[in-house]
Parts: structure tokens; C-alpha cells; sequence
């Protein structure tokens, strides 16, 4: 059992297979999930409709194995391959929405090239997660009755990705839109601020200094383009994080427009500044 990732759909702890049985439209999708997903009872009747399911602990009663089996259900434990190294994240990006199923809030994310490490730590967080293609169309957003948009991921052409633009300039004012990777630099040409090409970039380890109070940290970053303080004047955005050799922006924020954006996608540090960061990002209103 070997799926791309656009059939992949991850579950929380509150899902479980109980809830989705007879529902045809799961009928193609592979279920990544925790242990919990398979502690309820099952229906006397139909069916589940999954083309297969990976768990952390495939361990479960025989009655339960023997239903799966029963319905052609293949059932593979995480760490047995089953799951190629794109089935959740890869370094291109998806070709069709998928979801993490979660009890919080809702969120949009356009996948502009997303690493695994900003999916782990999202799946850590109790949110409904729609991750869609860059060419999905910004006139379909309102279907998917987002509370947050977020767009994240690169390196990438600043000329590449029209639908995800216009997704920020309809939205911005009217939800948080949070930016990450290459999501900061298209939410500053978003807000009209210049975004520059560098000589060199920034690649690998880079460290940054958090404004507030001068606490330097290390990221992970990779980006050809940047974002300078002056070019932020008149904006409206204010610079949250600078690199700390060159001083150009690697976080701002737009108080009043709701824009919230660094350009150190998925891995972010290697302390807890990171996910700090990220759980700001996500609460941000």
C-alpha cells in the first residue's frame, strides 16, 4: 500500500472509524491515525468506506480485523513503509485539497511547496486543516468557510502562483492570513511593499533576532528574496524579527489587516521559539 499524499487524510484523537462508517466519500482516501481511531464499536451494518488505513499501533480485537479484512481494508503500521515519503509531505506540492481532521478551528492552507516538519507540528494542534493546491481558485475559498488562511512553503518564482495572490489581497482585513516560507514574502507583495532579490539569500541554519527583546535564535530558512525594514514604512506592517547579520524582515505583523507573517517555513528553530511562534501565529486575530 503505497499512496501519494492526496489521499492521504489525517485524523485526530476525536474521530473515530464509528463516525465515518457507510460514508462513500471517504471511499478513496487512506487514513493516517492514532490507536484511539479504532476504539468504538462498530455497526452491525455497512461498511467503512477507507482504501486503507496506517496507525501508530495496528493492534486491535480480532472482531475488528476480521471486519477490515473482510471489506478489502488493507491496515499497516506507521513504521512499515506503507506510506511513501511524499503521502503526507514532500518538497512539490499536493494536486488536490486533502484534510487533518481536528475539533478546532478551521483553516485553509496553500501548499506552495510545504515540508513535513510544518505538517507534524500543525497535526499536533487540534485544527481542522484544508490543504489545497496553489492553482485552486480564491472564488472557491468561501466553500471551505475558512477562519484562518495560511500559505506556506518554497523556495519559489515570484511570478508563480496567481490564485493564492488573490486569495490574500480578497481576504486580507477579513480573516487572519498567516504566512510562512515563501507565504511571508507573497503576503508583503500582498500589502504592496517591495520585495527584493538578494545576492546570495538566506540558506540552512540562519539566525534572527526578535525585536521585542533582543533574543537571538536559530532557523532554518531558504529563500532567494527578502523584505526590507524601510520598504515595510507606509504598509502598515511593523517588523517583528530581523536576521540578525544582514537586518532585513524575517517576521511582521499587520495589526489591523490581520496579516501575520516569517519567512522561516515548516522547521523553525531549534528551541522552543518556533513552535512558540507558531501557536502565536495560529491564535493570532
Amino acid at each position: 500500500m503505497v499512496v501519494d499524499r492526496s489521499r492521504v487524510v489525517r485524523v485526530s484523537d476525536g474521530l473515530k472509524l464509528c463516525h465515518i462508517w457507510g460514508d462513500p466519500s471517504w471511499g478513496d482516501r487512506v487514513v493516517l491515525a492514532p490507536k484511539s481511531f479504532l476504539e468504538c464499536e462498530l455497526p452491525e451494518y455497512g461498511r467503512p468506506w477507507l482504501a486503507g488505513l496506517v496507525m501508530d499501533d495496528v493492534n486491535c480485537d480480532a472482531e475488528k480485523q476480521e471486519k477490515l479484512a473482510a471489506w478489502n481494508i488493507p491496515v499497516a503500521g506507521l513504521d512499515s513503509g506503507a506510506l511513501s515519503p511524499t503521502a503526507v509531505a514532500g518538497d512539490g506540492w499536493c494536486t488536490s485539497p486533502w484534510k487533518i481532521y481536528g475539533g478546532g478551528p478551521r483553516i485553509v492552507l496553500y501548499d506552495l511547496g510545504i515540508k513535513s516538519t510544518l505538517l507534524r507540528e500543525l497535526s499536533r494542534r487540534d485544527i481542522t486543516l484544508t490543504v489545497v493546491p496553489p492553482k485552486f481558485e480564491a472564488s472557491e475559498l468561501e466553500d471551505l468557510r475558512p477562519e484562518a488562511i495560511v500559505f506556506a512553503g518554497g523556495p519559489w518564482r515570484l511570478d508563480e502562483f496567481t490564485e493564492p495572490m488573490k486569495a490574500a489581497r480578497a481576504f486580507r482585513g477579513k480573516r487572519p492570513l498567516l504566512g510562512l516560507g515563501s507565504g511571508m514574502l507573497l503576503l508583503a507583495m500582498a500589502l504592496g511593499v517591495e520585495v527584493k532579490k538578494m545576492d546570495t539569500g538566506h540558506w540552512g541554519f540562519t539566525e534572527v533576532t526578535d525585536l521585542h527583546d533582543g533574543v537571538r535564535f536559530g532557523t532554518l530558512q531558504a529563500h532567494g528574496h527578502c523584505v526590507e525594514v524601510e520598504n515595510l514604512r507606509g504598509s502598515g506592517a511593523v517588523p517583528e524579527i530581523v536576521n540578525a547579520e544582514d537586518g532585513t524582515v524575517e517576521c511582521f505583523k499587520h495589526y489591523s489587516l490581520k496579516v501575520f507573517a516569517a519567512s522561516f517555513p515548516g522547521a523553525f528553530s531549534e528551541g522552543e521559539e518556533g513552535t512558540e511562534l507558531l501557536d502565536e501565529m495560529l491564535s493570532f486575530e
